[in-house]
C-alpha cells in the first residue's frame, strides 16, 4: 500500500533534485500525472495522458527537447521532455528498446556533464522489446538488460536511486496502438505471460545489481478494471495509484517521512522494513552488488541473507566482471579519464603492429620489419642472432636438399625457402 502524496508534499520530497524517467507510453502516463500533482494537484484529466495536439504542445510547462516528425511512429519513434522549476528538473525519454540508442545518448550526456547527474532514476522497458525487434528477442532482451544495468553501475555515484518498474499485465484481448500491429496478433495471447517472464528475469538481476526494484505488476493485476479499452493504457485514477507507489518508494529509500495521508498496516509493515535496511546497513555496510536489499520496500517479503539468484553462466560470468571493475571505475570522473585512457591506447596501437621484438619485448617490431621488396622475400628481416642462425641453418638445408634433388637422391617437392615466421 502507497501513501497518498499531494502537491506541497511532492514538491517537498522533490525539491533540488533531478529524476531521469525512461519508458514507453505507460512512463510517460507517470511522467504527465507527476508533472500535474506538483504544478496543479488533484487527478489528471484523462485528455492530457493522450498524445497532445498538436504534439509539440507542452504539458504544464514542460519543454519538448527533440521529438519526431508527425509521420513518424512505430520503434523509430523519438519524444524527450524536461520540467524544470525551483530546482526540480524531471526528463522523460521515449524508449522502445531497453538499451537503445536514445539511453547510451542519455547516460552519455551525464557522463560528459551535458546533463545533470540524476538522483533518482526510473526505467522500464520490455512489450516493445519483445514484440517489435524481430524474433527470438527473448535472449537479446536479457543480454540488452545485463550490458545496460553495467552502464549504469559503472557510471552513476552511490547516491543514486535506480528504481526498475516492472512490466503491467496487458490484455489478452484485442490490443490496440502502435506497440501491436496487426502481423502480430498472434503474441498477444501468450503476452502476459511472457511478461511474468521477464519480471522475474529483472527482479534476479536487481538483485544481482544491487538495484531497487518497484513490482507494478503485483499491486495493478487487482486494479485490472482501471485499464483502458486498449488493453495497454490505464485510466487517471490508476496512474496515479502508481505515482503513489513511486514517490512512496523514494521516500522510504531516502529516509525521508512519509505524508501519514493513509493509515495501513502493510504500509506500517513497509516502513519498518525500511527502518531496519538502514540500521542494518549503516551497522554492517552492505557490499555492492550483492542484492540483499533491492526489491521493493512497499512489498512484503520474507528475509533472507544470501538469496539465489538463478541467471544463465554467461550473465553470472559478466556480472562478477562489472563487480571486479564496479570501483575504479564508480565516479563520473574516474570513469571519463578512464574512458579517455583507453581511447587513447587504442589509438596508439592501431598505428603500430601488434608484433613485438624478441630481443625487446617492450618495443614494437614495427622499427625493425624491412618493407616487402620481393615475391622471395616474404617474412620480416628481423635484428636478432637467433633469427639469423635460424634462417642461415634453414637456407643451408635448403641448398643441400636442392643439390639431392638433382642428384636424383631425392624427391621433387621443394621445401620451403625460409621457415615460417613465428612471429606473425
Amino acid at each position: 500500500m502507497a501513501d497518498i502524496f499531494r502537491k506541497g508534499e511532492v514538491t517537498k520530497l522533490l525539491s533540488n533534485r533531478s529524476v531521469l524517467m525512461l519508458g514507453d507510453s505507460n512512463m510517460r502516463s507517470i511522467y504527465r500525472d507527476l508533472i500535474y500533482l506538483l504544478v496543479y494537484g488533484g487527478i489528471i484529466p484523462a485528455e492530457m495522458l493522450r498524445r497532445p495536439k498538436p504534439r509539440r504542445a507542452g504539458h504544464c510547462g514542460d519543454r519538448v527537447i527533440e521529438l519526431s516528425r508527425e509521420d513518424t511512429a512505430g520503434r523509430d519513434f523519438v519524444e524527450v521532455r524536461a520540467f524544470e522549476c525551483d530546482g526540480l528538473c524531471i526528463r522523460y525519454s521515449f524508449i522502445t528498446k531497453v538499451y537503445s540508442s536514445i539511453v547510451r545518448r542519455e547516460l552519455k550526456a551525464i557522463e560528459d556533464g551535458e546533463a545533470p547527474i540524476p538522483h533518482v532514476v526510473i526505467m522500464n522497458s520490455c512489450i516493445w522489446d519483445l514484440t517489435r525487434w524481430g524474433a527470438k528477442q527473448e535472449d537479446k532482451y536479457k543480454k540488452n538488460m545485463v550490458d545496460l544495468f553495467q552502464h549504469l553501475r559503472c557510471l552513476l555515484p552511490d547516491d543514486t536511486l535506480m528504481i526498475w518498474l516492472t512490466t503491467l499485465p496487458v490484455s489478452t484481448e484485442k490490443i490496440r496502438g502502435g506497440v501491436m500491429i496487426k502481423q502480430l496478433e498472434f503474441v498477444q495471447h501468450s503476452m502476459e505471460f511472457m511478461i511474468m517472464e521477464a519480471n522475474k528475469f529483472a527482479q534476479e538481476l536487481c538483485m544481482a545489481f544491487d538495484f531497487n526494484l518497484l513490482d507494478l505488476h503485483y499491486y495493478m493485476r487487482f486494479q485490472l478494471q482501471r485499464r483502458t479499452k486498449d488493453g495497454l493504457h490505464w485510466e487517471p485514477p490508476a496512474v496515479r495509484m502508481m505515482t503513489n507507489f513511486i514517490l512512496s518508494h523514494i521516500a522510504l529509500s531516502f529516509g525521508k517521512t512519509l505524508p501519514g495521508n493513509t493509515r495501513s498496516v502493510l504500509l506500517k509493515e513497509a516502513v519498518c522494513l525500511a527502518r531496519e535496511a538502514k540500521s542494518s546497513s549503516e551497522d554492517k555496510p552492505i557490499k555492492r552488488n550483492k542484492g540483499s536489499q533491492c526489491t521493493s520496500i512497499l512489498r512484503h517479503f520474507s528475509t533472507f541473507q544470501n538469496p539465489e539468484i538463478n541467471l544463465d553462466q554467461e550473465i553470472r560470468k559478466t556480472i562478477l566482471n562489472v563487480q571486479k571493475q564496479s570501483d575504479p571505475f564508480q565516479k563520473l570522473k574516474r570513469n571519463h579519464e578512464g574512458r579517455r585512457k583507453v581511447t587513447k591506447r587504442v589509438k596508439s596501437h592501431g598505428r603500430r603492429s601488434l608484433r613485438k621484438d624478441s630481443d625487446h619485448p617492450e618495443k614494437s617490431s614495427v622499427q625493425n620489419i624491412k618493407p616487402y621488396s620481393s615475391g622471395l622475400d616474404r617474412a620480416p628481416v628481423i635484428k636478432g642472432s637467433e633469427h639469423v642462425k635460424e634462417v642461415t641453418t634453414c637456407y643451408s638445408e635448403h641448398t643441400s636438399k636442392f643439390q639431392n634433388c638433382l642428384t636424383g637422391k631425392n624427391s621433387t617437392r621443394l621445401p620451403p625457402l625460409v621457415p615460417n615466421n613465428t612471429y606473425e
